[in-house]
Formats: C-alpha cells, structure tokens, sequence
C-alpha cells in the first residue's frame, strides 16, 4: 500500500539514537512492526460484528472464537473457511463486510489501543524504522488511518492487498522487513492474535504478544516471546535487552 497522503507531524519528544550492540555481541534492532487490528487500534469488536452480520445473511453462525482465531487471515481466505464462492464474489463478501465495519466504526467510534501512542512517539523519537502490516486491505486502512490519524509514526505499510498469503504464512512480515531495508532478526513483530504470532514465530521475528484486546486471553499466544497485558510501562530499551540477549 503506498501511502499518498501528507502527514502531520505531532510534536516530538526529543530524539533518542536506538539501543546498539558492539560487533558480536547483541543484534542492533532497527525496526518495529506493528500488527494494526488489536494490536494498535482498538477494532475488534467493530470488526466482529461486521464479520458475524455479513455471515449471517449466509445462516453461518461466526462466533467470537472462530473470529479471534482466524484473525490476521486475508478476507477472502476467511470466507473460504465457510463458502464455496468463485473469486469476484469473495472479493464482494468482503466489500460487504468493509461497509459494515465502516457503519459500525462511525457510529460507535474508533480509539486507539491503551497507552499504544506514548510507545510510538517513543519509538519513532528513537530513530527506529517502523512499518504497519496488516491482514486488512487497503480500503480498511485507509479509513483507519483517516480516523484515528495514525500515519505519521509509519514508514511503510504492508495490506492484505500485497500479500499472496495470509498469515500465519510469515509473507506480510517479511514484506514489511524487507520495505524497511532491514533483516528479521533486526526486527521487533508486535501483535495480538494467534495467527499473527506464529506469522512472525514462522518469519524468525521476535514477537510481543498484546492480551488485552483478546476475550480469549493468552490462548494461541504462547509461543510468543513475550507476552503483554498492555503497552502501559513498557520500556523499549529493557524490552529489547531481554528479548534480543
């Protein structure tokens, strides 16, 4: 997804180099990717609601399980968990769901995660390359993006749209590694959802594991590196000191 919008630059705290390593001995970590669904922005249960009406009209019962689970899959690869439908009108059933999002976001608002904007005007203030992958496509995105005014701490951001795999398939992540110019093992993967942590587990990311967007708790979390119950106290540098020791 390129991005063809100018962003405003919100006040900076004061700049602050990335945490670095003498030569063999700890990697120097050079990015941050972040996860968008419940990792950064509060929209699950927007999005839930959007998916369970638009299945519904199918007589397809989606519970919230199904949907925590299956979260971070394309749209189209979700639905194909559930009907049998020729490309074009996957790609409708999806619009269709995207139009309830937007009606259900407009009405009920959309909000950042918890303490997630002092992390990334920390990060962003620190000289990391930060990137944005997500299993929405662009059109989701984009009117994310002009609703909570996210885009100033993003150098780069990786959609559904440019994928040929969804995750758990770790293409988005690499994607976004490989936009930002650096490797995996100089990456920082943050995410909320099962398929997502192992997307980044199957890229050899290391990965942060936010709960408390799940109903679900810690379940399929797991095997990630660490887990969260939220960005509140999070210190980047002894992050970065214990995961990358």
């Amino acid at each position: 997804m390129q991005k063809n919008f100018k962003p405003h630059t919100p006040e900076q705290p004061q700049r602050i180099h990335p945490l670095s390593a003498p030569h063999n001995e700890k990697p120097l970590v050079k990015g941050m990717i972040f996860d968008m669904d419940g990792t950064v922005v509060d929209t699950i249960e927007n999005d839930f609601k959007a998916w369970n009406k638009v299945f519904k009209e199918h007589d397809i019962d989606f519970s919230y399980e199904d949907f925590v689970m299956m979260s971070g899959v394309k749209g189209t690869e979700l639905v194909k968990k559930y009907l049998n439908l020729p490309d074009e009108e996957l790609v409708a059933f999806v619009k269709r769901k995207n139009d309830y999002f937007f009606s259900i976001s407009e009405k009920n608002g959309l909000k950042l995660m918890p303490h997630v904007s002092r992390l990334l005007s920390y990060i962003k203030a620190a000289s990391y390359k930060t990137a944005l992958a997500t299993g929405g496509n662009a059109e989701k995105v984009k009117f994310i993006l002009n609703h909570v005014n996210l885009e100033t701490y993003f150098d780069e951001i990786v959609t559904s749209d440019d994928l040929e795999r969804g995750k758990p398939d770790p293409e988005i992540f690499l994607m976004a590694a490989k936009k930002l110019g650096i490797k995996p093992s100089e990456a920082l993967v943050w995410e909320d959802a099962p398929l997502g942590v192992q997307a980044a587990k199957n890229g050899n990311f290391k990965c942060v594991a936010i709960t408390a967007s799940q109903k679900g708790g810690k379940k399929g979390l797991e095997i990630a590196d660490k887990l969260i119950d939220s960005f509140e106290g999070i210190e980047i540098e002894e992050l970065i000191e214990e995961l990358f020791e």
